[in-house]
C-alpha cells in the first residue's frame, strides 16, 4: 500500500499489526518498536509530522530501555524526531533532537 501511495490502508496494516504484537509481545519488545516506526511512517507520508513525533516518541521509549540512551538504534529514531521537527517548522525542537542523536 506504501508504494501504491494507499497511505490510510497501510496505516490500518500497520494499526493491526501493532495490535497483535502488544498483544502477543508486549509493549517493551523491539518488533512492537518496529511497529511503532512503520505508523511514524506512514504518517510522515501522510505530512501529520506531529502524529508521527508521538509514535517515534514511543519507538524511543522501547530502544532506550533495550538498548539504552548511547546506542546508535536510539540516536537513529532520535534523529528521525529531529527530521519530524525540523518538517513541522519548530528548527529549535529540530536542533535539540539532532543534538541528542549524537
Amino acid at each position: 500500500y506504501i508504494k501504491m501511495g494507499e497511505y490510510e490502508k497501510a496505516l490500518s496494516c500497520f494499526m493491526i499489526a501493532k495490535d497483535i504484537r502488544e498483544e502477543v509481545l508486549g509493549i517493551e519488545h523491539l518488533d512492537t518498536a518496529a511497529s511503532y516506526n512503520f505508523i511514524a511512517g506512514a504518517y510522515y507520508l501522510m505530512k501529520e509530522y506531529d502524529t508521527a513525533i508521538s509514535w517515534l516518541q514511543k519507538e524511543l521509549e522501547v530502544n532506550e530501555l533495550v538498548f539504552g540512551a548511547k546506542h546508535p538504534e536510539t540516536g537513529i529514531t532520535c534523529a528521525y524526531i529531529s527530521k519530524m521537527y525540523a518538517l513541522s517548522g519548530e528548527q529549535e525542537k529540530a536542533k535539540e533532537w539532532e543534538l541528542r542523536a549524537c
